[in-house]
């Protein structure tokens, strides 16, 4: 399996949009040479700066432009908010899962932040120890490699 990483763009007005240009060029390699050698692309959270739909909406405006899938879940900017409102609104469900298989990897995709109290505060509840164990040994039973993906 082979996945593009893009990570925490904190994309911010506040800095001229200065990752905006960035994310581009990537998205811009991305289509003219990697169309199918990559299963898909991970932005690993910290995507927003504060959270704000402003922000969530010059990303997916740059990544509408992607030819390959791309999955995110959200870093202690996103939840800056106090909640992933905008981050779930901007964002499609099927773009941020909980567990996917990929190339025969099941991959686990784990909110770390917003059990906590914002700002570099990552915990796990019960409900994704829980989803983790299950995954793990599902994976195990069918014979895959798993892979977790989190923020931190």
């Amino acid at each position: 399996m082979a996945f593009v990483q893009i990570g925490d763009l904190h994309m911010d007005e506040a800095n001229g949009w200065e990752s905006l240009p960035r994310l581009d060029a990537i998205v811009a390699e991305l289509n003219a040479h990697f169309p199918s050698s990559v299963d898909f692309v991970f932005l690993p959270g910290d995507n927003a700066n504060h959270g704000t739909p402003g922000q969530y909406e010059k990303i997916t405006h740059a990544l509408a432009r992607l030819n390959l899938p791309w999955r995110v879940i959200p870093g202690d900017h996103d939840f800056e908010l106090g909640d992933l409102a905008a981050y779930e609104a901007a964002f499609p469900a099927g773009c941020r899962p909980e567990v996917e298989v990929i190339a025969g990897h099941r991959c686990v995709f784990l909110d770390i932040v917003s059990a906590g109290a914002g700002g570099p505060d990552f915990r796990l509840t019960m409900h994704h120890r829980g989803r983790l164990a299950r995954e793990l040994a599902r994976a195990e039973a069918e014979g895959q490699v798993p892979l977790v993906f989190m923020h931190a």
